[in-house]
């Protein structure tokens, strides 16, 4: 397990620098003048010229790339063309925001997805279960920003049970905003939610199935005692590597859902540095988000040996 651990670690880094030249030649392929937007429509050609020599902007792609490279490596993400701030600060600013609302979504998905799944699965034929199975497929065609746009209609402007527009989520500072996040968590989790519920179903049916399994129910153990000892166990496995990736695509994956209840989230910031061609902003963002894709794989091959010590790494 040490030296597998090892590898997946040295493997991080060749990884990352992969995902930053792809980000960076897709960046330069693109239209528009980062330093023309800034500045705006009034302003004239030296000046432009003078701002693009000063943020080395005139130089080739072949030599900004290793130099922001290089800078990344000493933990400098760079600066904002727009702003000037560091770009480290600019994420950090963000990122709990983002943070918290892919951590809640997360475990509204795995608490509703897994408990429904199983349930559909041990009901299996009984109407709940078909009843189940439709929502699934109901939660998984429905796009996030539209049911963040229904809720907002049906909770907020109709009954008035939250306030439509979030602004902040910070529960740790502010206990009473976790309000706010009921309908962006349902809005971002419900396609995931629907998802794990479906994986977690057909997990459990296969498992149900087995010979180990008819023994203990052959001992006369409850049904709850089989479910929750011999059958979930081992039916988390595909389940555990869904929820992993789902965390990850939560985290990247809130831009429209952070823009819909005006969250300052990353999500939001990569829109703006996007459009305003930011890209130190747009690079760090891709940066941070990909480490965190690779550490979610890691911890899930780790989670792997400890559900299932049959499974070893050599």
């Amino acid at each position: 397990m040490s030296a597998y651990l090892l590898r997946r670690i040295l493997q991080i880094a060749p990884t990352l620098v992969l995902i930053t030249l792809l980000v960076f030649g897709l960046l330069q392929v693109t239209g528009g003048d980062p330093i023309a937007i800034m500045l705006g429509p009034s302003a004239t050609n030296e000046l432009i010229e003078q701002v693009r020599h000063e943020l080395e902007l005139d130089q080739p792609a072949y030599v900004r790339y290793p130099r922001w490279l290089w800078r990344v490596m000493h933990g400098d993400l760079g600066k904002s063309i727009r702003t000037r701030r560091p770009v480290a600060h600019m994420i950090l600013a963000r990122v709990q925001t983002t943070v918290t609302l892919a951590v809640s979504a997360t475990l509204f998905s795995v608490l509703v997805g897994v408990t429904t799944g199983v349930y559909a699965a041990a009901r299996r034929g009984a109407p709940a279960s078909y009843a189940v199975g439709v929502a699934a497929i109901v939660g998984a065609s429905v796009p996030n920003y539209f049911l963040a746009l229904v809720l907002m209609v049906i909770l907020g402007v109709q009954l008035r049970l939250v306030p439509i527009a979030a602004f902040s989520i910070d529960v740790l500072r502010e206990p009473q905003a976790l309000v706010n996040l009921i309908m962006p968590t349902i809005a971002l989790g419900a396609g995931y939610t629907a998802l794990l519920s479906r994986i977690t179903r057909a997990s459990v049916l296969e498992v149900l199935g087995q010979d180990y399994v008819r023994s203990a129910r052959a001992k006369g153990l409850a049904e709850l005692v089989v479910i929750g000892r011999h059958v979930l166990r081992n039916a988390l496995l595909p389940v555990v590597t869904q929820v992993a990736i789902n965390a990850v695509y939560l985290l990247g994956g809130s831009v429209l859902i952070e823009t819909i209840f005006a969250l300052s989230g990353i999500g939001s910031l990569l829109v703006e540095s996007i459009i305003a061609r930011d890209l130190p902003i747009v690079q760090g963002i891709t940066l941070v988000v990909g480490l965190l894709f690779i550490l979610a794989n890691l911890l899930t091959d780790l989670l792997y040996s400890l559900l299932d010590p049959r499974i070893r790494y050599a």
